[in-house]
C-alpha cells in the first residue's frame, strides 16, 4: 500500500498531458495540452519549457504505468459494508433455456407467420375464403 501512495505522490507531482510541436511559417512553436474535467485545455509554452517538460512527462506515463500494474497484482479489498447482506432487488427474473426456449420461438415463429399472411388478407378486398381470417 505504501508503494502505491508514494506512486501516486509521484505522480500529482509531474506535469500532465502532453507536447506538440507545430511550424507555422516557418518557425517552431509548442504547445502543451492535457484534458481537465473532460475538456481539453493547452497553453503555448517556450522551447525550453517544453525540452523540460518532455522527460517529466514521460516519467510520469512511466509511473501511471506502473501503478496500474501494481493495482492490478493487489486484490480487490473487501469493505465491511460489502461483507453484510446485500438487499433484495426490486425485480425478479427468469429465464427459458434449452427446449423451453425452443418451443417458445417455434411459436413466436409460427404467430409471426400467420400475422404475415392476415396482412395479405387485409390489403385485399375482404377475404371470406381465408381461414386465418375467420377462425
Amino acid at each position: 500500500m505504501a508503494d502505491i501512495n508514494e506512486l501516486e505522490e509521484q505522480i500529482v507531482k509531474l506535469p500532465i498531458g502532453y507536447i506538440t510541436e507545430k511550424v507555422i511559417n516557418d518557425k517552431k512553436y509548442y504547445c502543451q495540452q492535457w484534458k481537465e474535467n473532460g475538456k481539453s485545455k493547452s497553453r503555448y509554452i517556450s522551447e525550453e519549457e517544453a525540452n523540460t517538460l518532455k522527460p517529466q512527462i514521460e516519467e510520469r506515463k512511466k509511473l501511471q504505468k506502473d501503478l496500474k500494474a501494481l493495482k492490478k497484482t493487489l486484490p480487490n479489498p473487501v469493505s465491511e459494508e460489502t461483507e453484510e447482506a446485500t438487499p433484495e432487488p426490486d425485480f425478479k427474473m427468469s429465464a427459458l433455456y434449452g427446449e423451453a426456449l425452443l418451443k417458445m420461438a417455434q411459436t413466436a415463429r409460427q404467430y409471426e407467420q400467420m400475422e404475415k399472411k392476415r396482412r395479405v388478407c387485409f390489403g385485399q378486398s375482404v377475404c371470406q375464403a381465408c381461414p386465418l381470417c375467420f377462425y
